[in-house]
């Protein structure tokens, strides 16, 4: 094979020719351009919007609610189906089913049934005692000034706790709804069990703007969570999701499923729990803000 010379190399200070000169080239040409166009203006198009200003944000939290008229809920009454699935398992290995009703808005969960058996008379008196010690919180918590309660496994919360865990940041979505985006405030000691998961957990609200209702949400830990400096337990992860729907001019939960992974003492968890919720009575979807999706 013959070598080139390095004079062939070398620019001739000719301009070099077109490579598509005849039509079916400059269309094509054409049609590049215009994809790049078209692409640049779905980026531009595709980019998330900014997000709320600090004071727009503080007034949607000063509204922020799980029902926007617990008044409502008076006469509601829910069935609740509740499984633990573990990892890599087809079937539940637990099952129960719950009643929900409303205390001054804040709902009490009362378990009916665990694995199709109804429950001894021993675990509805205790049941009965721990409803009861829950409600006496709640009573002292509305005592208290406390608005916009939240049970969080038997925690009593007002919204403005809740609001005070975290460090939030709005941004606007779609049909008048807006993202609250949040994760741990730094420098707030956990004071107990639910704080101390929720001082590690961060996620999102999907949130009616126009009332403050809280619509889904999801969440997630950020890091390794400890009781008892690791040793009484120890949860690796835990993320979840939670979606509500309306029912007489209310709001209240419809799904809430949690992976959990990690240990109590010397016992191994590793699997799902998923709570589904029926509204028992028809649901007023016309009178509740959003949708439900």
């Amino acid at each position: 094979m013959k070598e080139r010379s390095s004079s062939q190399y070398r620019p001739s200070g000719k301009r070099k020719p077109r490579m598509c000169t005849s039509g079916a080239g400059i269309g094509t040409e054409r049609l590049w351009r215009a994809w790049i166009v078209a692409g640049l203006g779905l980026t531009l198009w595709a980019t998330p919007p900014p997000p709320l200003s600090a004071a727009a944000t503080a007034r949607l939290l000063r509204r922020l609610t799980m029902c926007s008229r617990p008044g409502a809920l008076a006469g509601v009454r829910l069935e609740a189906d509740e499984s633990w699935t573990v990892a890599g398992a087809e079937r539940p290995s637990e099952v129960e089913t719950d009643a929900v009703v409303f205390y001054r808005g804040v709902p009490l969960e009362l378990e009916q049934t665990r694995n199709r058996r109804a429950l001894s008379a021993g675990a509805e008196r205790r049941q009965a005692r721990a409803a009861a010690a829950v409600e006496r919180r709640i009573d002292a918590a509305a005592g208290a000034g406390g608005k916009r309660l939240l049970n969080l496994r038997g925690e009593i919360w007002p919204m403005a706790r809740l609001e005070a865990q975290f460090v939030w940041r709005g941004v606007r979505a779609e049909r008048g709804e807006v993202k609250l985006e949040f994760t741990p405030r730094a420098g707030i000691k956990p004071r107990s069990r639910v704080q101390r998961l929720l001082s590690r957990t961060a996620g999102a609200f999907l949130v009616d703007a126009a009332s403050g209702q809280v619509l889904r949400g999801r969440f997630h830990n950020l890091a390794p969570v400890d009781f008892g400096a690791g040793i009484l337990a120890r949860f690796t992860r835990f993320a979840g999701r939670f979606a509500l729907q309306p029912a007489q001019a209310a709001w209240v939960l419809r799904e809430v499923v949690v992976e959990v992974r990690g240990r109590e003492l010397w016992r191994r968890i590793r699997g799902t729990e998923t709570m589904r919720y029926r509204v028992l009575g028809p649901p007023d979807a016309a009178a509740a803000p959003g949708r439900v999706r």
